[in-house]
Parts: C-alpha cells; sequence; structure tokens
C-alpha cells in the first residue's frame, strides 16, 4: 500500500494538485499509519482563490478495519489511482473537495494474517465509541482528526469506511444514524421528516411524502 501510495506522489504535479503524506499514528504493534491529503491546488495567489481553497467540504475515507476484507483495499487502490490519476474528472474533483485518507485502519491484522481482529484480538470496528489509545491507536487517532476537522467548521461532507462483506455481493451501502452524526445539526432535514429503523444499529432513511 505504501509503495503504490510513493509510485503515484512521484508523478503528481505539484503545482496542480495538493498532496500530502503524514504520519497520523503507529499501531499497536509498531507499524505507521499514513493518513493523506488530496485536492487541487488554488488557481491562483488572488484572495478569493485561497478563501475558495480553504473553504472546500471535505471528504473522509477510510479502509481495511477488517484485515480479511482485502476487496477494500482494492477499491481504495482505485479511488487513489483515480484522485492523483490525469483524468479531467478527477481535476474538477480535486477542486470541489479536500479528501482526508486513511487507506489502512489495522495494519498489524493484515500483517499478522488475522481475518477480523488487530493485534490486541479486537474488532477495530466495534471500538469507536470508546477506543484505546494503548490498544487501538489508529481508530483512537482518526476519531480524534474527524473530531478536530468538525471543531474547525470543516466537519466532513461524507465520511466513507470501506468493507467487504461475507454473503453480500456487488456494491452496497450502510448508513449511521443521522441523529447521531457530527451534520445533524446542520442538516436541512430534521429528525421529524424522517424515521428510522434502527436494526442492527444501521439506520435506513425515508423522505416522507406529501401528497399535495
Amino acid at each position: 500500500m505504501q509503495s503504490h501510495v510513493q509510485e503515484l506522489a512521484s508523478r503528481i504535479d505539484p503545482k496542480k494538485v495538493y498532496f500530502r503524506q503524514e504520519t497520523l499514528c503507529t499501531s499497536l504493534g509498531g507499524n505507521r499509519c499514513p493518513v493523506l491529503t488530496i485536492t487541487a491546488m488554488p488557481r491562483s495567489a488572488n484572495h478569493s482563490d485561497v478563501q475558495l481553497f480553504r473553504n472546500r467540504p471535505y471528504v473522509f475515507l477510510t479502509a481495511r478495519v477488517h484485515p480479511g476484507e482485502s476487496n477494500s483495499s482494492w477499491v481504495m487502490h482505485g479511488i487513489l489511482n483515480f484522485l492523483l490519476g490525469s483524468c479531467p474528472l478527477a481535476q474538477s474533483v480535486q477542486e470541489a473537495f479536500v479528501f482526508k485518507i486513511v487507506p489502512m485502519l489495522n495494519p498489524d491484522g493484515v500483517i499478522n494474517g488475522s481475518y477480523r481482529c488487530s493485534l490486541s484480538g479486537d474488532d477495530l470496528n466495534r471500538q469507536w465509541n470508546n477506543p484505546s489509545l494503548i490498544l487501538h491507536p489508529i481508530i483512537y487517532h482518526t476519531k480524534g482528526l474527524l473530531q478536530y476537522l468538525s471543531n474547525l467548521h470543516h466537519t466532513p461532507l461524507v465520511f466513507c469506511d470501506f468493507h467487504g462483506h461475507s454473503r453480500k455481493k456487488n456494491i452496497f451501502l450502510y448508513g449511521c444514524s443521522l441523529n447521531e452524526t457530527l451534520l445533524q445539526s446542520k442538516s436541512k432535514y430534521q429528525s421529524s421528516d424522517m424515521c428510522e429503523d434502527r436494526a442492527y444499529r444501521v439506520s435506513v432513511l425515508f423522505v416522507k411524502c406529501h401528497v399535495m
């Protein structure tokens, strides 16, 4: 994964694409966890263009919290190829959004051949509510980064975590509870306009249809 990122980074025109690779933290096993920032550079040094650059909405992407779901890394591979490629559509997307990407949430599990757990024996996807700084550092710091962006009034417009599934095929989405998201206070949809299926803590939202 890291060699793939380095290869893509070597092709970038820094005058057109803002690309930054930082270390979010180290895992329990001592492996570095990178976080990537990708967006287009400002069109010019004019104040208005710089302000547009600073005010772009964020999209936050993560993958491979479950080591056995290697297809999530395959999708992330394609996303990085697209975002850092020369396609005109990619340039349009870069100009519209800032992408924060954690390509691999569970490198220890991948390296040690686990199917679902981390080096601590935990399912990291069940640790988001109260992650341990010691046992679940990547989840802890990813959650901290999301909260940091929210505190700066840059709550991500989209958060998408890529998975595989043991039975389902093709592409499908699971969503979070609207009432528990960081964006709820700014949402144009009120909870009274929606009903929520709380089964398995996965919500399906339906906008009420008003017949005139």
